[in-house]
């Protein structure tokens, strides 16, 4: 299957979303490091607009992956949720152990219980928003 320039594009978008996601960093903060508007970063994330290569070394510093990453090169099968993975294990790199303790707690707590929204026996699971646990509504 020939790849087109609309696939590339779409992949250089969805990875500059999910890198500046996982980075913490806001799409202003963006815009003003490469001096655009943040809605040609919108545009930019939303393959609307095309990236000039100028902005690709800027970016990958700024998130910590490598251009190669950015432009699909590394792994072109790679799919989008293990970019999550792996951008979110190169995140866990600075924790404490003491705070990787702690996810793990909360890791096995989320697979031990539903996602919210989802329906169950008696109601739907939702958040309490006084303190964001979760909670049974009745239906």
């Amino acid at each position: 299957m020939n790849k087109t320039v609309r696939d590339d594009s779409q992949i250089i978008a969805e990875r500059i979303r999910l890198a500046r996601k996982s980075a913490g960093i806001s799409q202003a903060q963006v815009a003003e490091t490469l001096r655009l508007h943040r809605v040609s970063v919108t545009g930019i994330e939303a393959g609307r607009r095309k990236l000039f290569a100028t902005y690709l070394l800027p970016l990958a510093n700024m998130f910590g992956v490598s251009v190669s990453w950015i432009v699909g090169e590394t792994d072109p099968e790679t799919s989008l949720a293990e970019d999550r993975v792996n951008l979110a294990a190169r995140g866990l790199a600075t924790f404490s152990d003491e705070d990787l303790d702690r996810l793990w707690w909360v890791i096995r707590a989320m697979r031990h219980s539903p996602p919210q929204g989802k329906k169950v026996e008696g109601g739907v699971v939702g958040t309490d928003s006084t303190c964001g646990s979760q909670s049974l509504q009745s239906t």
